[in-house]
């Protein structure tokens, strides 16, 4: 987009590096960008000029200044379908309204379009950004009503699988640092019911793929990805010698 949007768009951080720069540039169209950096892993590495840093919510909610939030993950890029959706809402001011919308998958060569969808976008006055309870970025603004976008909004990148362990590893720490400053705890409903969850929505994700073992390898991931946030929750609060479980 030529115009910038009164959005500060905020980038949860895990491990850094091209997956950060990636994300970081697919909302260059918002007037604010900012880096959320909840497990404390990017703090010497260097960010774009206008790119303002955050490692507590409490850093992230004063810096603040544009009227709309925006949030992803360091995996995820926002789509090109999004940002002309979202101006008339912005511009004339839905201040009543939170807005959810889908994502695509991009894995291995190719796209799924996952079912459901993720608060992501609020009026930042009051809105905190959560781990949701798919174990993804979200919004949490009480008291506005929901509307969901008929957009695919993100698109999820998995990497290769020589990366993938690195990468879940990293994103493992950030949404269990986001948790227990949150004040969750891994309960064992919670281990038994998300991962099966996350892979079961990509399983049942639409679209076509060239090889039929795509599907399979790319539900296993993101199975496992919430298998290592919930074991990273709980390293947390064995290290701190609180009770977990």
């Amino acid at each position: 987009m030529s115009e910038k949007l009164p959005i500060a768009a905020v980038v949860v951080a895990a491990g850094g590096g091209e997956r950060l720069a990636r994300a970081l540039a697919s909302v260059s169209w918002a007037t604010q960008r900012l880096v959320f950096d909840p497990a404390g892993r990017l703090r010497t590495e260097a960010l774009p000029p206008d790119v303002l840093y955050a490692a507590a919510e409490s850093e992230l909610g004063s810096q603040v200044s544009a009227p709309w939030l925006l949030v992803l993950a360091e995996a995820e890029t926002v789509t090109a379908e999004l940002p002309p959706v979202l101006a008339p809402l912005v511009v004339t001011g839905a201040q009543r309204s939170r807005f959810a919308f889908g994502r695509a998958l991009h894995s291995f060569g190719s796209e799924l379009r996952l079912p459901g969808a993720t608060f992501r976008l609020a009026p930042s006055a009051g809105t905190r950004v959560i781990i949701g309870r798919a174990l993804w970025p979200e919004v949490d603004a009480p008291g506005l009503r929901g509307t969901r976008l008929r957009v695919r909004g993100l698109t999820l990148h998995l990497a290769s699988l020589a990366r993938a362990v690195d990468e879940l590893e990293a994103d493992g720490s950030a949404a269990a640092a986001m948790l227990a400053t949150a004040g969750q705890r891994p309960h064992l409903w919670r281990l038994l019911a998300v991962p099966p969850a996350a892979g079961l929505a990509c399983l049942c994700a639409v679209g076509r793929t060239q090889r039929r073992f795509t599907r399979w390898v790319s539900a296993s991931v993101l199975a496992y990805r919430a298998v290592v946030v919930y074991a990273k929750l709980w390293e947390r609060l064995h290290a701190a010698g609180e009770p977990s479980w």
